[in-house]
Protein backbone atom coordinates (compact mmCIF):
# COMPACT_ATOMS: atom_id res chain seq x y z
CA UNK A 1 0.00 0.00 0.00
CA UNK A 2 1.32 3.43 -0.94
CA UNK A 3 2.54 5.74 1.79
CA UNK A 4 -0.06 8.41 1.02
CA UNK A 5 -2.92 5.96 1.49
CA UNK A 6 -1.31 4.50 4.61
CA UNK A 7 -0.72 7.98 5.99
CA UNK A 8 -4.24 9.08 5.12
CA UNK A 9 -5.76 6.06 6.82
CA UNK A 10 -3.60 6.36 9.94
CA UNK A 11 -3.95 10.12 10.26
CA UNK A 12 -7.61 9.92 9.34
CA UNK A 13 -8.41 7.29 11.94
CA UNK A 14 -6.46 9.09 14.66
CA UNK A 15 -7.77 12.55 13.78
CA UNK A 16 -11.36 11.41 13.43
CA UNK A 17 -11.09 9.34 16.60
CA UNK A 18 -9.32 11.97 18.67
CA UNK A 19 -11.35 14.88 17.34
CA UNK A 20 -14.52 12.86 17.78
CA UNK A 21 -13.57 12.09 21.37
CA UNK A 22 -12.55 15.71 21.95
CA UNK A 23 -15.84 16.86 20.41
CA UNK A 24 -17.69 14.60 22.86
CA UNK A 25 -15.59 16.04 25.70
CA UNK A 26 -16.44 19.57 24.57
CA UNK A 27 -20.13 18.71 24.39
CA UNK A 28 -19.98 17.55 28.00
CA UNK A 29 -17.98 20.65 28.92
CA UNK A 30 -20.40 23.04 27.18
CA UNK A 31 -23.40 21.36 28.77
CA UNK A 32 -21.77 21.46 32.23
CA UNK A 33 -20.32 24.97 32.25
CA UNK A 34 -22.51 28.02 32.08
CA UNK A 35 -22.18 30.04 28.85
CA UNK A 36 -20.25 32.66 30.83
CA UNK A 37 -17.81 30.06 32.19
CA UNK A 38 -17.37 28.49 28.78
CA UNK A 39 -16.64 31.98 27.47
CA UNK A 40 -13.85 32.36 30.06
CA UNK A 41 -12.46 28.92 29.18
CA UNK A 42 -12.47 29.83 25.48
CA UNK A 43 -10.71 33.11 26.19
CA UNK A 44 -8.04 31.32 28.26
CA UNK A 45 -7.27 28.91 25.42
CA UNK A 46 -7.38 31.74 22.88
CA UNK A 47 -4.83 33.84 24.78
CA UNK A 48 -2.46 30.87 24.83
CA UNK A 49 -3.02 30.21 21.14
CA UNK A 50 -1.70 33.65 20.32
CA UNK A 51 1.76 32.23 21.07
CA UNK A 52 1.39 28.63 19.93
CA UNK A 53 1.63 29.39 16.22
CA UNK A 54 4.89 31.25 16.64
CA UNK A 55 6.44 28.63 18.92
CA UNK A 56 5.47 25.52 17.00
CA UNK A 57 4.26 26.03 13.42
CA UNK A 58 7.44 27.15 11.68
CA UNK A 59 9.63 24.48 13.24
CA UNK A 60 6.87 21.91 12.69
CA UNK A 61 6.60 22.59 8.95
CA UNK A 62 10.30 23.02 8.17
CA UNK A 63 11.32 20.15 10.45
CA UNK A 64 8.81 17.79 8.84
CA UNK A 65 9.81 18.89 5.34
CA UNK A 66 13.55 18.52 5.89
CA UNK A 67 13.33 15.24 7.78
CA UNK A 68 11.23 13.82 4.93
CA UNK A 69 14.23 14.59 2.69
CA UNK A 70 17.09 13.93 5.13
CA UNK A 71 15.97 11.45 7.84
CA UNK A 72 19.57 10.94 8.99
CA UNK A 73 19.45 14.43 10.55
CA UNK A 74 16.48 13.63 12.79
CA UNK A 75 18.49 13.70 16.01
CA UNK A 76 20.06 17.05 15.20
CA UNK A 77 16.73 18.65 14.32
CA UNK A 78 14.97 17.46 17.48
CA UNK A 79 17.73 18.59 19.84
CA UNK A 80 18.10 22.05 18.34
CA UNK A 81 14.40 22.67 17.73
CA UNK A 82 13.51 21.72 21.30
CA UNK A 83 16.14 24.08 22.71
CA UNK A 84 14.92 26.95 20.55
CA UNK A 85 11.30 26.30 21.50
CA UNK A 86 12.10 26.32 25.23
CA UNK A 87 13.72 29.75 24.87
CA UNK A 88 10.75 31.10 22.92
CA UNK A 89 8.29 29.55 25.43
CA UNK A 90 9.90 31.38 28.36
CA UNK A 91 9.69 34.69 26.53
CA UNK A 92 6.11 34.00 25.43
CA UNK A 93 4.91 33.15 28.95
CA UNK A 94 6.43 36.38 30.23
CA UNK A 95 4.50 38.39 27.62
CA UNK A 96 1.31 36.46 28.41
CA UNK A 97 1.70 37.24 32.11
CA UNK A 98 1.97 40.96 31.37
CA UNK A 99 -1.16 40.84 29.20
CA UNK A 100 -3.12 38.97 31.88
CA UNK A 101 -2.04 41.44 34.55
CA UNK A 102 -3.64 44.34 32.67
CA UNK A 103 -6.87 42.54 31.74
CA UNK A 104 -10.03 43.80 33.44
CA UNK A 105 -11.08 40.35 34.67
CA UNK A 106 -11.71 38.71 38.07
CA UNK A 107 -8.73 37.07 39.76
CA UNK A 108 -10.26 33.61 39.18
CA UNK A 109 -10.32 34.22 35.44
CA UNK A 110 -6.72 35.50 35.49
CA UNK A 111 -5.59 32.34 37.27
CA UNK A 112 -7.25 30.28 34.52
CA UNK A 113 -5.45 32.33 31.86
CA UNK A 114 -2.04 31.75 33.46
CA UNK A 115 -2.76 28.05 33.96
CA UNK A 116 -3.54 27.75 30.27
CA UNK A 117 -0.18 29.39 29.55
CA UNK A 118 1.65 26.37 31.01
CA UNK A 119 0.84 24.69 27.71
CA UNK A 120 3.53 26.82 26.07
CA UNK A 121 6.19 24.88 27.98
CA UNK A 122 4.62 21.52 27.12
CA UNK A 123 4.62 22.51 23.46
CA UNK A 124 8.40 22.86 23.47
CA UNK A 125 8.68 19.06 23.78
CA UNK A 126 5.98 18.24 21.20
CA UNK A 127 7.79 16.34 18.39
CA UNK A 128 4.96 14.96 16.25
CA UNK A 129 6.62 16.65 13.26
CA UNK A 130 9.57 14.25 13.57
CA UNK A 131 7.43 11.15 13.18
CA UNK A 132 5.29 12.69 10.44
CA UNK A 133 8.38 13.66 8.46
CA UNK A 134 9.63 10.07 8.74
CA UNK A 135 6.25 8.72 7.54
CA UNK A 136 5.83 7.05 10.95
CA UNK A 137 2.25 8.22 11.44
CA UNK A 138 1.48 5.58 14.05
CA UNK A 139 3.12 7.50 16.88
CA UNK A 140 1.29 10.85 16.58
CA UNK A 141 -1.87 8.88 15.73
CA UNK A 142 -1.73 6.94 19.00
CA UNK A 143 -0.68 10.06 20.90
CA UNK A 144 -3.59 12.15 19.64
CA UNK A 145 -6.04 9.41 20.57
CA UNK A 146 -4.50 9.21 24.05
CA UNK A 147 -4.89 12.96 24.40
CA UNK A 148 -8.54 12.84 23.36
CA UNK A 149 -9.41 9.94 25.65
CA UNK A 150 -7.61 11.58 28.60
CA UNK A 151 -9.45 14.85 28.04
CA UNK A 152 -12.81 13.10 27.87
CA UNK A 153 -12.18 11.07 31.03
CA UNK A 154 -10.88 14.02 33.06
CA UNK A 155 -13.72 16.33 32.02
CA UNK A 156 -16.28 13.64 32.80
CA UNK A 157 -14.73 12.90 36.22
CA UNK A 158 -13.72 16.34 37.45
CA UNK A 159 -15.75 19.08 35.72
CA UNK A 160 -18.98 18.97 37.70
CA UNK A 161 -20.08 22.53 38.39
CA UNK A 162 -21.07 25.36 36.06
CA UNK A 163 -18.12 27.48 37.27
CA UNK A 164 -15.40 24.79 36.96
CA UNK A 165 -13.54 26.59 34.18
CA UNK A 166 -10.20 26.34 36.03
CA UNK A 167 -10.62 22.59 36.40
CA UNK A 168 -11.40 22.42 32.67
CA UNK A 169 -8.12 24.19 31.87
CA UNK A 170 -6.16 21.75 34.06
CA UNK A 171 -7.76 18.76 32.31
CA UNK A 172 -6.69 20.27 29.00
CA UNK A 173 -3.08 20.52 30.20
CA UNK A 174 -2.93 17.01 31.64
CA UNK A 175 -4.32 15.45 28.46
CA UNK A 176 -1.61 17.13 26.39
CA UNK A 177 1.08 16.11 28.89
CA UNK A 178 0.10 12.46 28.35
CA UNK A 179 0.39 12.83 24.55
CA UNK A 180 3.77 14.55 24.66
CA UNK A 181 5.15 12.18 27.32
CA UNK A 182 4.25 9.24 25.06
CA UNK A 183 6.10 10.84 22.13
CA UNK A 184 9.18 11.41 24.26
CA UNK A 185 9.17 7.80 25.45
CA UNK A 186 9.16 6.54 21.86
CA UNK A 187 11.89 9.00 20.89
CA UNK A 188 14.06 7.94 23.85
CA UNK A 189 13.79 4.27 22.94
CA UNK A 190 14.86 4.98 19.34
CA UNK A 191 17.40 7.77 19.73
CA UNK A 192 18.24 7.96 23.44
CA UNK A 193 17.56 10.84 25.78
CA UNK A 194 16.84 14.20 24.21
CA UNK A 195 19.83 16.53 24.37
CA UNK A 196 19.64 20.29 24.45
CA UNK A 197 21.79 21.63 21.64
CA UNK A 198 22.25 25.08 20.16
CA UNK A 199 24.35 24.73 17.02
CA UNK A 200 24.56 28.38 16.03
CA UNK A 201 25.02 27.85 12.30
CA UNK A 202 22.38 25.14 12.10
CA UNK A 203 19.91 27.10 14.25
CA UNK A 204 20.44 30.25 12.21
CA UNK A 205 19.50 28.40 9.02
CA UNK A 206 16.57 26.73 10.76
CA UNK A 207 15.21 29.97 12.21
CA UNK A 208 15.62 31.76 8.88
CA UNK A 209 13.60 29.08 7.07
CA UNK A 210 11.00 28.79 9.85
CA UNK A 211 10.54 32.46 10.64
CA UNK A 212 8.17 33.36 7.75
CA UNK A 213 5.95 30.39 8.62
CA UNK A 214 6.05 31.22 12.33
CA UNK A 215 5.08 34.82 11.69
CA UNK A 216 2.37 33.63 9.32
CA UNK A 217 1.07 31.22 11.95
CA UNK A 218 1.07 34.02 14.53
CA UNK A 219 -0.84 36.24 12.14
CA UNK A 220 -3.21 33.38 11.26
CA UNK A 221 -3.85 32.90 14.96
CA UNK A 222 -4.51 36.62 15.35
CA UNK A 223 -7.05 36.80 12.57
CA UNK A 224 -8.57 33.48 13.60
CA UNK A 225 -8.89 34.43 17.27
CA UNK A 226 -8.93 38.21 17.58
CA UNK A 227 -12.70 37.96 17.05
CA UNK A 228 -13.00 36.14 20.38
CA UNK A 229 -10.88 38.76 22.11
CA UNK A 230 -12.84 41.65 20.60
CA UNK A 231 -16.19 39.91 21.05
CA UNK A 232 -15.45 39.23 24.70
CA UNK A 233 -14.40 42.83 25.25
CA UNK A 234 -17.53 44.35 23.70
CA UNK A 235 -20.20 41.70 24.37
CA UNK A 236 -19.01 39.70 27.38
CA UNK A 237 -18.58 36.05 28.26
CA UNK A 238 -22.08 34.82 27.30
CA UNK A 239 -21.97 35.77 23.63
CA UNK A 240 -18.35 34.64 23.50
CA UNK A 241 -19.48 31.22 24.72
CA UNK A 242 -22.21 30.97 22.07
CA UNK A 243 -19.85 32.03 19.28
CA UNK A 244 -17.06 29.72 20.47
CA UNK A 245 -19.39 26.73 20.52
CA UNK A 246 -20.49 27.38 16.92
CA UNK A 247 -16.95 27.85 15.66
CA UNK A 248 -15.85 24.71 17.46
CA UNK A 249 -18.58 22.81 15.65
CA UNK A 250 -17.44 24.31 12.35
CA UNK A 251 -13.87 23.29 13.11
CA UNK A 252 -14.95 19.65 12.94
CA UNK A 253 -15.41 20.22 9.22
CA UNK A 254 -11.78 21.27 8.95
CA UNK A 255 -10.75 17.81 10.11
CA UNK A 256 -10.39 16.34 6.58
CA UNK A 257 -8.34 19.41 5.68
CA UNK A 258 -5.81 18.84 8.46
CA UNK A 259 -5.77 15.06 7.93
CA UNK A 260 -4.99 15.29 4.23
CA UNK A 261 -2.47 18.10 4.69
CA UNK A 262 -0.46 15.96 7.06
CA UNK A 263 -0.84 12.80 4.98
CA UNK A 264 0.05 14.38 1.62
CA UNK A 265 2.73 16.87 2.68
CA UNK A 266 5.73 14.48 2.63
CA UNK A 267 4.66 13.21 -0.80
CA UNK A 268 4.13 16.75 -2.12
CA UNK A 269 7.57 17.77 -0.84
CA UNK A 270 9.22 14.83 -2.59
CA UNK A 271 7.23 15.44 -5.77
CA UNK A 272 8.92 18.85 -6.09
CA UNK A 273 12.25 17.04 -6.45
CA UNK A 274 11.07 14.47 -9.01
CA UNK A 275 8.90 16.86 -11.05
CA UNK A 276 5.50 15.29 -10.32
CA UNK A 277 4.06 18.07 -8.16
CA UNK A 278 1.14 18.84 -10.48
CA UNK A 279 -0.01 15.22 -10.45
CA UNK A 280 0.25 14.99 -6.66
CA UNK A 281 -1.51 18.34 -6.24
CA UNK A 282 -4.43 17.23 -8.44
CA UNK A 283 -4.90 14.02 -6.47
CA UNK A 284 -4.69 15.94 -3.22
CA UNK A 285 -7.36 18.47 -4.28
CA UNK A 286 -9.76 15.85 -5.64
CA UNK A 287 -9.68 13.88 -2.41
CA UNK A 288 -9.75 17.02 -0.22
CA UNK A 289 -12.71 18.74 -1.81
CA UNK A 290 -14.76 15.61 -2.42
CA UNK A 291 -14.76 15.09 1.34
CA UNK A 292 -14.90 18.82 2.11
CA UNK A 293 -17.92 19.68 -0.03
CA UNK A 294 -19.76 16.61 1.21
CA UNK A 295 -19.32 17.76 4.82
CA UNK A 296 -19.91 21.49 4.25
CA UNK A 297 -23.12 21.18 2.22
CA UNK A 298 -24.50 18.53 4.58
CA UNK A 299 -23.86 20.69 7.65
CA UNK A 300 -25.35 23.76 5.98
CA UNK A 301 -28.55 22.01 4.98
CA UNK A 302 -29.18 20.43 8.37
CA UNK A 303 -27.56 22.96 10.73
CA UNK A 304 -30.42 23.30 13.24
CA UNK A 305 -30.71 19.56 13.68
CA UNK A 306 -26.96 19.25 14.18
CA UNK A 307 -26.71 22.12 16.69
CA UNK A 308 -29.66 20.76 18.67
CA UNK A 309 -28.13 17.29 18.71
CA UNK A 310 -24.69 18.43 19.91
CA UNK A 311 -25.42 21.36 22.22
CA UNK A 312 -29.13 21.38 22.96
CA UNK A 313 -31.87 23.94 22.40
CA UNK A 314 -30.08 26.68 24.34
CA UNK A 315 -27.58 26.99 21.51
CA UNK A 316 -30.03 27.13 18.59
CA UNK A 317 -29.63 30.91 18.75
CA UNK A 318 -26.25 30.32 17.14
CA UNK A 319 -27.70 28.77 13.96
CA UNK A 320 -27.00 31.78 11.73
CA UNK A 321 -23.51 32.09 13.20
CA UNK A 322 -22.84 28.47 12.32
CA UNK A 323 -24.19 28.76 8.77
CA UNK A 324 -22.07 31.81 8.02
CA UNK A 325 -19.04 30.06 9.49
CA UNK A 326 -19.34 27.42 6.76
CA UNK A 327 -18.37 30.08 4.21
CA UNK A 328 -15.20 30.62 6.23
CA UNK A 329 -14.72 26.85 6.31
CA UNK A 330 -14.85 26.58 2.51
CA UNK A 331 -12.31 29.32 1.94
CA UNK A 332 -10.15 27.91 4.70
CA UNK A 333 -9.94 24.74 2.60
CA UNK A 334 -8.90 26.82 -0.39
CA UNK A 335 -6.28 28.88 1.42
CA UNK A 336 -4.84 25.87 3.28
CA UNK A 337 -4.54 23.84 0.07
CA UNK A 338 -2.73 26.76 -1.60
CA UNK A 339 -0.47 27.26 1.41
CA UNK A 340 0.70 23.66 1.56
CA UNK A 341 1.76 23.80 -2.11
CA UNK A 342 3.54 27.12 -1.56
CA UNK A 343 5.48 25.64 1.38
CA UNK A 344 6.35 22.52 -0.62
CA UNK A 345 7.78 24.88 -3.27
CA UNK A 346 9.73 26.75 -0.55
CA UNK A 347 7.64 29.92 -1.01
CA UNK A 348 6.90 30.58 2.65
CA UNK A 349 7.11 34.33 2.13
CA UNK A 350 3.94 34.36 0.02
CA UNK A 351 2.13 32.75 2.95
CA UNK A 352 3.43 35.50 5.21
CA UNK A 353 2.21 38.27 2.92
CA UNK A 354 -1.23 36.72 2.49
CA UNK A 355 -1.72 36.32 6.23
CA UNK A 356 -0.60 39.89 6.89
CA UNK A 357 -3.40 40.98 4.54
CA UNK A 358 -5.77 38.72 6.44
CA UNK A 359 -4.97 40.03 9.89
CA UNK A 360 -5.35 43.64 8.76
CA UNK A 361 -8.80 42.86 7.34
CA UNK A 362 -9.79 40.77 10.36
CA UNK A 363 -8.90 43.25 13.08
CA UNK A 364 -10.36 46.17 11.14
CA UNK A 365 -13.67 44.48 10.39
CA UNK A 366 -14.00 43.00 13.88
CA UNK A 367 -13.58 46.44 15.44
CA UNK A 368 -16.15 47.77 12.98
CA UNK A 369 -18.76 44.99 13.08
CA UNK A 370 -18.54 43.26 16.47
CA UNK A 371 -19.61 46.24 18.65
CA UNK A 372 -22.82 46.54 16.62
CA UNK A 373 -23.59 42.97 15.48
CA UNK A 374 -21.84 40.84 18.10
CA UNK A 375 -21.27 37.19 17.14
CA UNK A 376 -22.73 37.69 13.65
CA UNK A 377 -20.23 40.46 13.01
CA UNK A 378 -17.40 38.24 14.24
CA UNK A 379 -18.30 35.32 11.97
CA UNK A 380 -18.87 37.55 8.93
CA UNK A 381 -15.41 38.98 9.54
CA UNK A 382 -13.96 35.48 9.78
CA UNK A 383 -15.48 34.56 6.41
CA UNK A 384 -14.27 37.71 4.64
CA UNK A 385 -10.80 37.21 6.09
CA UNK A 386 -10.54 33.67 4.72
CA UNK A 387 -11.61 34.93 1.29
CA UNK A 388 -8.95 37.65 1.30
CA UNK A 389 -6.19 35.29 2.41
CA UNK A 390 -6.96 32.82 -0.36
CA UNK A 391 -7.15 35.47 -3.07
CA UNK A 392 -3.88 37.11 -2.04
CA UNK A 393 -2.13 33.73 -1.81
CA UNK A 394 -3.43 32.78 -5.24
CA UNK A 395 -2.27 36.06 -6.79
CA UNK A 396 1.20 35.84 -5.25
CA UNK A 397 1.67 32.28 -6.51
CA UNK A 398 -0.09 32.84 -9.80
CA UNK A 399 0.90 30.64 -12.71
CA UNK A 400 -0.99 28.23 -14.89
CA UNK A 401 0.39 25.07 -13.31
CA UNK A 402 -0.46 26.31 -9.79
CA UNK A 403 -4.03 27.35 -10.68
CA UNK A 404 -5.05 24.61 -13.14
CA UNK A 405 -5.60 21.81 -10.57
CA UNK A 406 -8.26 23.98 -8.87
CA UNK A 407 -10.52 23.39 -11.86
CA UNK A 408 -11.05 19.97 -10.29
CA UNK A 409 -13.29 21.64 -7.68
CA UNK A 410 -16.20 22.30 -10.06
CA UNK A 411 -17.44 18.73 -10.07
CA UNK A 412 -17.63 18.07 -6.29
CA UNK A 413 -19.14 21.54 -5.79
CA UNK A 414 -22.00 20.85 -8.21
CA UNK A 415 -22.50 17.37 -6.81
CA UNK A 416 -22.81 18.83 -3.31
CA UNK A 417 -25.44 21.39 -4.37
CA UNK A 418 -27.45 18.84 -6.34
CA UNK A 419 -27.35 16.23 -3.57
CA UNK A 420 -28.43 18.74 -0.93
CA UNK A 421 -31.28 20.14 -3.06
CA UNK A 422 -32.73 16.72 -3.81
CA UNK A 423 -32.29 15.46 -0.24
CA UNK A 424 -34.02 18.53 1.25
CA UNK A 425 -36.97 17.93 -1.07
CA UNK A 426 -37.09 14.30 0.02
CA UNK A 427 -36.77 15.35 3.66
CA UNK A 428 -39.65 17.82 3.39
CA UNK A 429 -41.88 15.09 1.96
CA UNK A 430 -40.83 12.38 4.39
CA UNK A 431 -38.66 13.20 7.45
CA UNK A 432 -35.42 14.96 8.33
CA UNK A 433 -33.68 11.67 9.14
CA UNK A 434 -34.63 10.28 5.76
CA UNK A 435 -33.46 13.50 4.11
CA UNK A 436 -30.04 13.29 5.77
CA UNK A 437 -29.70 9.63 4.78
CA UNK A 438 -30.65 10.39 1.20
CA UNK A 439 -28.05 13.18 1.06
CA UNK A 440 -25.27 10.73 1.92
CA UNK A 441 -26.48 8.17 -0.62
CA UNK A 442 -27.07 10.72 -3.38
CA UNK A 443 -23.64 12.33 -2.98
CA UNK A 444 -21.92 8.97 -3.33
CA UNK A 445 -24.09 7.94 -6.30
CA UNK A 446 -23.48 11.22 -8.13
CA UNK A 447 -19.75 11.03 -7.36
CA UNK A 448 -19.47 7.61 -8.97
CA UNK A 449 -21.84 8.47 -11.83
CA UNK A 450 -19.76 11.52 -12.80
CA UNK A 451 -16.51 9.60 -12.26
CA UNK A 452 -15.40 11.97 -9.53
CA UNK A 453 -14.76 8.76 -7.63
CA UNK A 454 -13.89 5.66 -9.64
CA UNK A 455 -12.35 2.33 -8.83
CA UNK A 456 -9.50 3.27 -11.17
CA UNK A 457 -8.80 6.43 -9.15
CA UNK A 458 -8.83 4.40 -5.94
CA UNK A 459 -6.46 1.88 -7.50
CA UNK A 460 -4.13 4.66 -8.66
CA UNK A 461 -4.24 6.27 -5.24
CA UNK A 462 -3.25 2.99 -3.61
CA UNK A 463 -0.34 2.71 -6.02
CA UNK A 464 0.46 6.43 -5.99
CA UNK A 465 4.14 5.98 -5.33
CA UNK A 466 4.65 3.67 -8.33
CA UNK A 467 2.48 5.84 -10.57
CA UNK A 468 4.41 8.99 -9.67
CA UNK A 469 7.76 7.52 -10.63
Amino acid sequence: MGNVVKNTILVGISEISSKGIIALAMIILVRTLSPESYGIYSLAITLTYLFIGFIHSGFYTIGMREIAKYPELSNKYVNNVTTLKIIISIISFGILSIIVFFLDKPIEAKIAFLLAGVFLFLLAFHIDWLFRGQDIMEIPSIGSILQGISLLIFIFLFVKEKNDFKVAVVTYLVSWFIYIFFEQLVYTRKYGLLKFELDKGFCKTLVKASFPISISALIITLYGNNNILILNYFKGDYETGIYSAMVRLMNLLLLPNSVLQIAFFPELSRSVLDGTLKLSQRRYLVVLFSIGFFAIFGMFGYSKEIIGFFFGKNYLAGDNVFKISLIACFFSYLSASSAIIAVALDKQKTLLLSTISGVIVSISLNLLLVPKFGAIGAVVTLSITEIIVFLVLLILNWNKSFFEPYLELTKPFLIGILSLGVSKTIGNITSTLFGISSYVILFLLFAFATKLITFDILKKLINIRNNSQ
